[in-house]
């Protein structure tokens, strides 16, 4: 990261020249710059819309987010783990595949939705083209289902002697 300001000298190539005469009319020190308008007045990183402590602070959010999820898709806990092939089908799903199969009348989107269309090679693709996420890992073992699936129907058979009579009868457990 950086290291401290002293003063307000020290933000020079940090935040743009307009930006740092504007913060030393409104602020007596630079010890008196607070978070929120420091992450907002940084240059931002070449590609972005933020600067580099601001983006630093949002990674580490969503890591922490995501490595404190138990019910994260690539969490290895079980009962909720996918297996290899399903984690496989669903990192080849993009979200240009997800807004064409969960839209009505969409035919076509950018392959990257979320970032401008005017960007060089982010042209509007058709929905038909996009690879769409097989199902397949999902499905059970046809076998092993069927087995499974009679041997809870099958009902086991015991001899009970009744007190009352003492005859013995097969009664359905």
């Amino acid at each position: 990261g950086f290291p401290r300001p002293q003063s307000f000298d020290d933000l020079n190539g940090i935040f743009e020249p307009v930006t740092l005469q504007r913060i030393t009319q409104l602020y007596k020190s630079v010890d008196d710059l607070d978070l929120y308008t420091g992450l907002l007045s940084e240059r931002p990183l070449d590609g972005s819309i933020l600067g580099p402590t601001i983006t630093c602070l949002l990674a580490d959010q969503f890591l922490r987010t995501k490595l404190g999820d138990r019910y994260w898709y690539e969490t290895g806990e079980k009962p909720q783990a996918f297996d290899e092939d399903q984690l496989s089908e669903i990192r080849k799903t993009t979200f240009a595949a997800i807004i064409c199969d969960n839209s009505d009348e969409i035919e076509s989107v950018q392959l990257h939705v979320m970032r401008s269309s005017r960007k060089v090679g982010n042209d509007r693709v058709g929905c038909d083209s996009l690879i769409k996420m097989s199902l397949e890992p999902w499905k059970e073992n046809a076998t092993a289902a069927t087995a499974a699936s009679d041997a809870a129907s099958t009902v086991a058979t015991t001899t009970v002697t009744t007190r009352s009579n003492s005859t013995k009868s097969a009664v359905n457990v």
